[in-house]
């Protein structure tokens, strides 16, 4: 307890961000075995940014427009976060390092075991990269090509049919690299701006499959599943 305490004092005297970032209570090599708390985070905060997806308020009372805006701003930090989360989850359940290199030769993603000695304690992969190399670790081309196929079978259904100022009825069906994009948007710009950026309620409605599709390649479980251990707070 007296150690504990002198290095809160020394952390909180003439404070800085730096002070703060390089403290050594931030000094980790996250490893395989700290995968369940990264995926369950990301899964438990999936789940609730899908419950605010669903609640709608159509109204034109002030309280309720403002519930509205509140609840699509929490919806997108409860997202992108949670996403966030997810993947670093996947990256770690595989192996793989969510710290910073210290040697710029190596191309991500690496494996933990074999360069522990070249990652960076106090730093971690930004989020953009975490998401660029993602492909490699989960196999998106079942995917794709399902999104493929239940595009072409709306079109088909919908062939010669016509709506004035409608240039297309069907919505579209992203690939994991515009899913990708999109979360990547979320997280770095959305997130940080009083945005409400619009989305088709079915592809919203994709985007958690997407996800559900990410853990399931990346784990083996469904965010269902790795959710069903977290109580609610």
């Amino acid at each position: 307890m007296p150690i504990l305490h002198n290095q809160l004092n020394r952390l909180w005297v003439k404070t800085s961000y730096n002070k703060f970032k390089k403290s050594h209570f931030n000094k980790s090599i996250f490893s395989k075995k700290d995968d369940n708390v990264f995926l369950k985070t990301g899964a438990h905060l999936l789940k609730q940014a899908q419950q605010l997806s669903n609640e709608q308020f159509i109204t034109r009372e002030q309280e309720g427009i403002e519930k509205s805006l509140i609840n699509l701003r929490l919806y997108t930090a409860l997202l992108s976060l949670g996403a966030e989360y997810l993947m670093r989850g996947v990256f770690l359940h595989n192996g793989y390092a969510i710290n910073k290199m210290s040697v710029k030769t190596l191309s991500l993603p690496i494996k933990i075991h074999a360069n522990s000695k070249n990652l960076q304690k106090k730093e971690m992969c930004k989020t953009e990269d975490i998401i660029r190399y993602l492909p490699k670790i989960v196999d998106f081309k079942k995917f794709d090509q399902d999104q493929k196929e239940l595009e072409a079978k709306q079109k088909s259904q919908l062939t010669g049919q016509r709506v004035k100022g409608i240039e297309r009825l069907t919505i579209p069906y992203p690939s994991s690299h515009d899913f990708l994009a999109y979360i990547h948007f979320l997280r770095n710009y959305a997130l940080h701006r009083p945005l409400i950026f619009p989305e088709f309620n079915g592809i919203t409605t994709q985007l958690f499959f997407f996800l559900d599709y990410v853990a399931i390649e990346g784990t083996g479980q469904t965010i269902d599943e790795l959710s069903n251990t977290i109580k609610e707070i």
